[in-house]
């Protein structure tokens, strides 16, 4: 894949600690410290651009591109364009980089600049993300996210119309978790594990709290009432959904709201939506359930598809990762998964033992 030239102004950067020439797995970091709590919210991941230096291997099918793995990624480059040594900057699947000069060569034929990187095979290997000259005062570990100018990509979604109201006094969660492709040594074989489908719709939760339910999104909670209210909409058709909430006070439940809602819809006909459970988070206890205890309050139909349950390895995972969706009823691709452990874990700098891998497939697909 080409590259640009990557001068740019020195910013502030974090440093982060990568091993990328030897294909090690990324370091686990703290991202759920004190200071990553805001106004009672934990931010549960984490979005980098990081340096790596360039270790080349052979294309096993073009003797002019080679491959570079950076933690579980890997990208497909001109070999004539990188030196092993080299310091570059890698931009994962799903970010978007900006019309400058260093990512002119991201326009295409009719002038259209294209800067959400995604995945394409070349020669018969995936390419997953990008790597440009990193900026000349950089080091192998930074990120210079913020330095390029790069942002994470936020797919449309169709608006719900539905008003912000002030939420529970609780501690909860802004959902978010890590891809499986930066830490792909977190789960070890013969590890007891949950792999579930990753639906392609928007993040929504519930809880109920001092005799008031609550429905929102990933970060706001909405008004009752209101006939627009898509999120609204999906929970009072899932009536089971406040039920269970009455019953477990504080327990905050995640979940996906799909359908009508992004690129994969689920059979939906317009506007219809459906929600699915993936997480309950007790606030009173300050604890994430085990996915066992969420799999015997919630029937098949209430929460996201299981697919696989038993001893890890990467190739079961992966044989999971690309397929059609599982939903009832539903056609079209699986988005992907997430692997978590059956019984609540942690690990000190990564946090909780869950991770997503989303499809090539897909990634290649919806960047179309």
């Amino acid at each position: 894949m080409d590259a640009g030239d990557g001068s740019h102004k020195k910013s502030k950067s974090r440093r982060i600690t990568t091993e990328a020439s030897t294909h090690k797995t990324r370091p686990l970091k703290r991202i759920c410290d004190s200071n990553s709590k805001v106004k009672g919210v934990l931010v549960m991941s984490t979005h980098e651009i990081p340096v790596v230096v360039i270790k080349k291997e052979p294309h096993p099918n073009a003797d002019t591109l080679s491959i570079v793995r950076v933690f579980g990624w890997q990208c497909v480059v001109k070999s004539s364009e990188w030196e092993d040594g080299q310091l570059a900057a890698y931009v994962p699947p799903d970010y978007v980089v900006p019309e400058t000069p260093q990512f002119e060569f991201l326009r295409d034929k009719t002038g259209k600049f294209k800067g959400r990187i995604t995945v394409k095979k070349f020669r018969g290997e995936w390419s997953q993300g990008l790597l440009v000259r990193a900026p000349d005062d950089s080091v192998d570990g930074d990120n210079v996210m913020e330095q390029l100018g790069i942002t994470r990509y936020q797919p449309p979604v169709v608006i719900s119309g539905e008003d912000q109201v002030e939420g529970p006094c609780l501690w909860g969660h802004i959902y978010n978790v890590e891809t499986f492709l930066n830490y792909p040594s977190v789960f070890q074989p013969g590890e007891w594990v949950v792999i579930t489908e990753k639906l392609h719709g928007e993040n929504m939760r519930a809880v109920f709290n001092e005799d008031e339910f609550f429905v929102g999104s990933h970060r706001t909670w909405k008004r009752r009432g209101d006939e627009r209210g898509a999120m609204w909409k999906a929970a009072l058709d899932s009536p089971w959904l406040e039920v269970f909430c009455r019953n477990h006070p504080g327990c905050v439940v995640y979940g996906e709201r799909y359908g009508w809602v992004q690129s994969l819809r689920y059979g939906a006909i317009k506007n219809q939506s459906w929600f699915r459970v993936f997480d309950v988070f007790d606030s009173f206890a300050f604890k994430w359930w085990d996915f066992c205890d969420v799999a015997t309050n919630f029937t098949d139909d209430e929460r996201v598809p299981l697919l696989y349950k038993g001893e890890f390895s990467r190739e079961i995972l992966e044989s999971q990762v690309t397929g059609l969706t599982t939903v009832p009823g539903a056609t079209g691709m699986r988005e992907g998964v997430v692997i978590r452990s059956w019984i609540e874990q942690e690990i000190s700098g990564l946090g909780r033992k869950v991770l997503k891998r989303v499809s090539d497939k897909f990634l290649e697909k919806d960047s179309e």
